[in-house]
C-alpha cells in the first residue's frame, strides 16, 4: 500500500482515504461475500468498516507496543478455522447478535454459541502461548 496516502488520509485527506479504499475495496469485498455469502449484506458490512476506519483513523497509533499486540493477535486469528473466523468477524466487527449471525449462516444458534466459545479459547490459548515464547525468547537474550 502506498505509505503516502495512508499518512495523507491519517492527516484528513479525504481524496487519500478514497485511492486506499479504491485499491482495497475489492478484495475487502470478496472476503466479506466469502463470509457472509450474500452481496447486498457483504456490501453493507464492507460500508461499515471502511465508514469505521474513516472515523477511527485518526487516531491511529504507531507505537511499537500496539503494532506487536496486534501482530499476535493477528497470528492467533489466523490459527483460527475459518468457521470460527466468521463467527468473530460477524460479532465482533460487525456487532451482529447470535441470532442474526444464525440467520446470516444457515446454522443454529447453539452452534453460533459453541463456535464463538471454541473461538474465543483458542485465541487466548494462541496469544498465551506466544507471550511464553517471547518472555522465554527474552530471557535467553
Amino acid at each position: 500500500m502506498d505509505r503516502q496516502l495512508v499518512e495523507r488520509a491519517i492527516q484528513g485527506d479525504e481524496d487519500a482515504y478514497a485511492g486506499l479504499m479504491a485499491i482495497a475495496g475489492d478484495r475487502l469485498l470478496a472476503i466479506a461475500y466469502r463470509i457472509l455469502r450474500d452481496l447486498h449484506r457483504a456490501e453493507d458490512a464492507v460500508q461499515v468498516a471502511l465508514v469505521n476506519a474513516w472515523r477511527d483513523l485518526p487516531s491511529a497509533s504507531d507505537a511499537t507496543s500496539t503494532v506487536a499486540d496486534r501482530d499476535r493477535l493477528d497470528r492467533a486469528f489466523r490459527r483460527l478455522p475459518t468457521d470460527q473466523r466468521a463467527i468473530v468477524v460477524l460479532h465482533h466487527y460487525l456487532g451482529w447478535s447470535q441470532p442474526e449471525i444464525a440467520l446470516a449462516l444457515e446454522i443454529p444458534v447453539g452452534t453460533v454459541k459453541s463456535r464463538m466459545y471454541h473461538a474465543k479459547r483458542a485465541l487466548q490459548a494462541s496469544l498465551e502461548a506466544d507471550a511464553r515464547a517471547s518472555s522465554s525468547q527474552e530471557r535467553m537474550a
